[in-house]
């Protein structure tokens, strides 16, 4: 639903005042692999060499536009060109910075306006989204571990955005043996468009909620992962949305989220998500990343079934308080 992820400025300058070859630093992006999908550098998200999202993207194009999907991808190539960086790039983001400054006079960010403001600036957004480097679910990840045995997993993804974290979890679940089924929730744009025919291009089971005006809450099916990364902070109240949530979660199941605070800025109308981390721990969650992921209590029933498929090791959680 957000064009970028931004942690918040705290962390960044605590994280980067300790040695680069640190043993807590080492710790520390040791951790993170194991709590967060670990975005590989050798899938290449620069122009050299196109992601999944990218090459999915100029195919997903060529049939909108009735073009060639060479002639997609010279395009997008070189548009990728037109600015240092590319669509992944800093001067990208100064753009799409200056466009919502400039566009705010026809839709700005409050509650009446936002969802014509994240329509306003979908196409720019896409392109941001689809430069990131692609998440790698790990074998040793909590989440692909917790989900090992499970036959046809359920993924929730609140906010999608280009569902890359979503994605690439159902094909990691995917390669195990498992029929996995996505169900991608964001606001009607061009993205969600994009990644239901991306899913049906990757021959994933998918569904698409649209998040409204009217309804910006969608009835979510049991589900075994919540994914909602970079999207509480830009609701105007976020807490209905993590009740919603944990309501269709399974026990056992996963929140992977970040509910750190933020830095205030347009479209971060909630920077400020103390109340979520408040809730997270008074429904029970076992914290095993930072702010960023967490399990739903195992209820009698619950024990013993798939959802429970291998215990999550104490060490992750205290590792991760360094």
């Amino acid at each position: 639903m957000v064009a970028d992820s931004q942690q918040s400025r705290g962390s960044v300058m605590i994280y980067h005042s300790l040695a680069k070859d640190g043993v807590v630093r080492k710790i520390g992006r040791r951790v993170l692999r194991l709590v967060r999908p670990y975005r590989d550098p050798r899938i290449q998200s620069g122009i050299e060499q196109l992601n999944s999202w990218q090459a999915g993207f100029c195919a997903w194009n060529a049939e909108r536009l009735g073009i060639s999907v060479a002639d997609s991808e010279r395009r997008y190539r070189a548009s990728w060109k037109v600015l240092p960086g590319g669509h992944g790039g800093a001067e990208f983001r100064r753009v799409c910075k200056t466009q919502m400054d400039v566009l705010s006079v026809i839709a700005d960010d409050s509650p009446a306006e936002v969802y014509e403001s994240y329509t306003l600036h979908s196409w720019l957004f896409l392109l941001r989204q689809i430069s990131q480097p692609v998440p790698v679910w790990g074998d040793d990840h909590p989440v692909v571990r917790g989900l090992a045995t499970m036959p046809a997993p359920v993924i929730v993804d609140y906010g999608c955005g280009v569902a890359q974290s979503s994605i690439a979890l159902a094909l990691a679940l995917r390669d195990k043996g498992a029929k996995p089924h996505l169900v991608l929730a964001d606001i009607p744009t061009v993205r969600l468009d994009f990644v239901a025919w991306l899913c049906r291009r990757m021959n994933l089971s998918c569904e698409t909620l649209a998040c409204t005006r009217e309804h910006p809450l969608p009835s979510f099916p049991p589900a075994d992962v919540a994914i909602a990364v970079e999207i509480f902070e830009h609701l105007h109240d976020p807490l209905p949305a993590l009740e919603r949530l944990d309501a269709a979660l399974r026990s056992g199941g996963f929140i992977v989220t970040n509910v750190d605070d933020h830095e205030p800025e347009f479209m971060h109308v909630s920077p400020n998500l103390h109340g979520l981390r408040e809730r997270l721990a008074a429904l029970g969650y076992d914290e095993l990343g930072r702010y960023m992921l967490f399990r739903k209590e195992l209820t009698p029933a619950g024990r013993g079934s798939e959802a429970e498929a291998e215990t999550i090791e104490p060490r992750e959680s205290r590792a991760f308080q360094v």
